[in-house]
C-alpha cells in the first residue's frame, strides 16, 4: 500500500474547519523533494474529509486527480490498521550485525562497534519512519477506499493508532447518526 507523509490531522466531534467537517487529513508524498514542492504550492497531496452529510476522498498527482465524494448513507463501515516494519527493522539490524562479526573476526574490533552502533541507530531510525496508520471506509457498493499515512519528521505531524481508531469510530457514529435521522423521518 501506498503510504502518504501527514500534512494535517484533525478530527473531533465539533466541526474542525468552516465547511463543518468533523474530520479533516491531509498529506503528500514522500521525500524532500516533495516537501519542498508543497511549499511552493505545486505538489499535489491527498486528503480525506468526512462531514455530517458525506465523505470525500481526493488523491492527486502530477498528472492530475480522482475525487469521491459519497454521501454517509452510501458507507457501511469504516477501517482502520496499523503497520510496524519490525522484519524490515529486524533485517537492517542483522546486517549490521553480521558486519561487525566479520570486522571482528579481521580483528577490527572498533570498526566493529562502529558498524553494529550505525545498523542500530538505522534500524532504529527505519523502524520509526515507517509505521504506516490505515483509515478507510467501504461504500455500499463494496468499493473500499483506504489511505495510508507515515509519520510527518518536517511538519511535526505524529499520529498512531488510538488516532486512527478515534476517526473511525467517530465516522462511524455520523453514519449510524445519519442513517437513523433518517429512518426517523428527518430531512
Amino acid at each position: 500500500m501506498r503510504a502518504y507523509v501527514i500534512k494535517s490531522w484533525s478530527a473531533s466531534n465539533e466541526p474542525v474547519d468552516e465547511a463543518k467537517n468533523h474530520v479533516s487529513i491531509f498529506g503528500r508524498n514522500q521525500g524532500l523533494l516533495s516537501w519542498l514542492l508543497t511549499v511552493l504550492g505545486v505538489s499535489p497531496t491527498v486528503s480525506m474529509l468526512i462531514s455530517a452529510e458525506q465523505v470525500q476522498v481526493s488523491v492527486g498527482s502530477l498528472s492530475g486527480s480522482l475525487h469521491t465524494i459519497l454521501p454517509l448513507e452510501n458507507v457501511c463501515s469504516t477501517h482502520y490498521g496499523f503497520y510496524k516494519p519490525w522484519r524490515e527493522s529486524a533485517l537492517i539490524l542483522a546486517a549490521a550485525l553480521v558486519g561487525g562479526l566479520l570486522l571482528l573476526k579481521a580483528d577490527e574490533a572498533r570498526a566493529a562497534l562502529i558498524v553494529a552502533a550505525i545498523g542500530v541507530t538505522i534500524a532504529a531510525v527505519y523502524y520509526l519512519l515507517n509505521q504506516i496508520i490505515t483509515i478507510g471506509f467501504v461504500g455500499n457498493s463494496g468499493e473500499a477506499f483506504t489511505l495510508g499515512f507515515k509519520r510527518s519528521v518536517i511538519e511535526g505531524q505524529h499520529i498512531d493508532e488510538t488516532s486512527a481508531a478515534y476517526v473511525a469510530q467517530l465516522t462511524q457514529a455520523l453514519i449510524d447518526n445519519r442513517k437513523s435521522f433518517r429512518v426517523g423521518g428527518g430531512t
